[in-house]
Formats: structure tokens, C-alpha cells, sequence
């Protein structure tokens, strides 16, 4: 029966990705089918941008990242050289900014050495997560939503200097050691042209991979670094000690590899100190140590207090009632009374309806109270907004069941 039919439903993969494949004057451009002959980076990319469309446009309203995507598909379909975005020019600064223009470089790294042509599907993937990270960070998303696709990214690059780059270490310790100094080398190089510190880290990657000798890659010794100011190699000692304690433990253990990424981090926390140059890179080396130093047990997580409130909203509507306009009031006055770093608002929707419609529905909620809390006086930037539809209710339903503690929004204020 399926044989039989001939809709839209049974266009093969190759017909779908022509007919994705049109320029903006509506004239097909021929790519080659990845079920003939192989898969090329160009249709690679086509499919994973086209993919990542598909699958956002149900969880965020974003119209001008999803037409800059299409845009990046069909030069890539049209077989021009489509790179991945630049965080210059998004106009990302501070930290984020510092780690995108990492990472891009590492990506790029891998390009040269022929990634695109030996694993083009993999390489596609990890554009296409890139992009993702990127626009995300410059959309302002939560912070889960813009480490979905950093943590994506970097498995896909793991993947990308096994196949071109590889480095044969005879422990998980040593391979992620020398594959992050030689990483960071690199970034010295050519995007701080700091030749004297990219030859220190490239030899400390040489020597780890090579796996001679310990003493060579043990975290900086600060006595090099002799623009620390007095007040700050105390606090560099106790982190050293406590990372040194750390790797103790932990260069055999299943942490293996977190342990080598918080050295590398200490690493650079302490030599970007020392350059007095560049506060937004201190500052991402220093939250990256920590970040692993809590996961290797030494920095216990001090999680801040938070307090939430919950409004609702009638059947179908994303407007507020005169009753939750007040306990909007409520949680702002909370908020600016303690001048908290982030408030965060959460859409929700009950089982009644499709889910693809709950969840535009619940975007909505969560938007007009966000909208009310910045009219309130709480700042644009400490507001972040997310919307799960009908994915997490809090009184749990059969689905089409109407249920109005399910249609809310929850501030949570930290």
C-alpha cells in the first residue's frame, strides 16, 4: 500500500533536500545526494542547518536567527564556502565572548587539517552546534539553553582532533592534557599573538602527549610569572595546592580528564593575570578552574537562596488578572529589595490542547510577565525566560484534561 502512494509523504531524502535547496530567486540549485556517492560537507551542512531549524522553531520565537540559517543552508547548498559565525561580529564581548573565540579557533584548527574533506558529517555537526552556542549567547538564552549546545560542540570537536589530530597518550590524563595546551597554544598564536607563552603551553602539550615526564607539565609555578602582584599569589598558592592535591587523586581516576581540563584552566587563570591585559579571559580561566575544581570535590557548590511565586492564568489566555498582577508586584518589590542577580521566569501550560500550540502559549505567559517585572524597575539583562508547554505540570493529568494549576508562571528569584 505504502508503494502505492505518491504524496509529499514519500519524497525520498535527495527530492527533500532539493527542494530545500532554493535561492532566495526561487530557482533550484543542484546538490549532490548523499545517497549516491558518499556524504560531502556541503550536503552535511544543509541537513544539520535544516535540521536545527525544524527543531527550534517548536521551542523559541526567533525569527531572525531562523532566516540567517536558512540563509547559511542555501549558500551552502548553492556550494559556497559557509563558515561558522564569527562572535566579533555578533558584537560578543566579556567572557562568553572569550570562549566562543576559543572555540571557533579550535574549530577552524581542525578544518585546516583537513576535517572537512575525512569527517564531513561530524564536522557539520559541530558548525551547526557552534552556530547554535553562538546565536544563543547573543539572543541572550538561559544559561541551560546556551550549554546545550557548548557541551554539543565540544563533543563534536573531541570527535574532529581524534580523526585529524590525533594524540596517542598513554593515559586519559596525558591525551587531554596535551590536547588542551596545544589547543591553547594555538589560540595564543593567532588570536592574541602572544608567541612567547604559545611556545611555554605547545611544549607542555608535546611533553604530556609524549608522557616523559611529569615535573615538565605540573600546574605553572608562579615564581615564572613574575607580574602576580603581592596580593595575588597568595590566593594562586592555595588554588595551586589544592589542585595539586587534586591531581594526586584523580590523574587515574574516571575524572581523569577533568582533572587535566582544570590544570589547563589554572593554567591560564594565572599566565592572563600576569598579562593585566584582558579582564574577560581572566575571568572565563577562572569560573572554567572552578567550575572543575567542584567537580573534582574541592570546591564545595554554594548554591544561592531563592524564592519563588507562582501566577495563573485563565483557560487559553496569556493576559493577567488584577489578583496576579499583584503577586507580580510582590515578587519585583522581592527582587529589587535584594537586588537579585537573576530572576528567571518559567511558562507552563496545561494538557489541553496540541502540543506545539502550549508550547507557543506558554513562551507568551512567560513573556508578558517578564514584560510587567521590567516595566516594575527589574533590569532587561537579569531576566531570563524559558517555556516548557505542557511538559511539566505541576499536577499531573491525562493529556487533553484541562487544569488551571497547570497554566501558570513561576518567578523564581536567586
Amino acid at each position: 500500500m505504502a508503494g502505492a502512494q505518491t504524496g509529499p509523504e514519500q519524497k525520498t531524502a535527495a527530492q527533500k533536500q532539493q527542494a530545500q535547496a532554493k535561492n532566495q530567486k526561487g530557482q533550484v540549485v543542484k546538490v549532490k545526494s548523499t545517497e549516491s556517492g558518499g556524504v560531502t560537507f556541503a550536503n552535511a551542512l544543509v541537513k544539520e542547518y535544516n535540521s536545527y531549524i525544524r527543531a527550534e522553531r517548536e521551542r523559541y520565537t526567533w525569527d531572525f536567527w531562523r532566516r540567517h540559517f536558512e540563509r547559511k543552508s542555501r549558500a551552502a547548498a548553492a556550494g559556497k564556502k559557509v563558515e561558522p559565525d564569527n562572535p566579533g561580529f555578533w558584537r560578543i564581548s566579556g567572557a562568553s565572548g572569550v570562549a566562543l573565540r576559543e572555540g571557533r579557533g579550535r574549530l577552524m584548527r581542525t578544518y585546516g587539517a583537513g576535517a572537512r574533506e575525512k569527517v564531513p558529517a561530524v564536522a557539520a555537526k559541530a558548525q551547526v552546534s557552534y552556530d547554535c552556542w553562538i546565536s544563543r549567547a547573543s539572543a541572550r538564552y538561559s544559561q541551560e539553553a546556551i550549554d546545550e549546545c557548548r557541551y554539543a560542540f565540544f563533543d563534536r570537536v573531541d570527535e574532529l582532533e581524534d580523526a585529524v589530530l590525533p594524540i596517542k597518550a598513554a593515559s586519559v590524563f596525558n591525551k587531554t592534557l596535551a590536547r588542551e595546551y596545544l589547543a591553547y597554544a594555538d589560540f595564543e598564536a593567532k588570536d592574541q599573538k602572544d608567541f612567547i607563552d604559545s611556545r611555554h603551553f605547545a611544549a607542555k602539550g608535546l611533553t604530556a602527549a609524549n608522557g616523559k615526564s611529569v615535573k615538565v607539565t605540573e600546574p605553572e609555578v608562579l615564581a615564572r610569572w613574575n607580574l602576580l602582584s603581592t596580593k595575588e599569589v597568595p590566593t594562586f598558592v592555595e588554588w595551586r595546592e589544592k589542585l595539586v592535591d587534586a591531581l594526586a587523586v584523580h590523574r587515574t581516576s574516571p575524572k581523569a580528564r577533568i582533572a587535566a581540563l582544570a590544570q589547563v584552566r589554572f593554567d591560564c587563570w594565572v599566565e592572563r593575570t600576569s598579562e593585566r591585559n584582558d579582564s574577560a579571559h581572566i575571568q572565563k580561566c577562572r569560573t572554567e578552574f572552578l567550575g572543575y575544581m567542584r567537580q573534582l570535590a574541592v570546591v564545595e557548590e554554594k548554591k544561592p537562596e531563592a524564592r519563588s511565586f507562582t501566577v495563573y492564568f485563565r483557560f487559553d489566555r496569556s493576559s493577567l488578572r488584577r489578583s496576579q498582577r499583584k503577586i507580580v508586584q510582590e515578587a519585583a518589590k522581592y527582587a529589587l529589595g535584594r537586588n537579585a542577580k537573576l530572576i528567571q521566569v518559567v511558562g507552563h501550560a496545561d494538557r489541553s490542547g496540541k502540543d506545539g500550540y502550549n508550547l507557543r502559549l506558554s513562551f507568551r505567559r512567560a513573556e508578558r510577565v517578564a514584560k510587567m517585572l521590567r516595566k516594575l524597575g527589574i533590569r532587561a539583562d537579569r531576566i531570563r525566560t524559558l517555556h516548557v508547554g505542557e511538559s511539566q505540570p505541576a499536577v499531573k493529568t491525562k493529556d487533553g484534561v484541562r487544569n488551571r494549576q497547570n497554566r501558570r508562571a513561576v518567578i523564581v528569584i536567586r
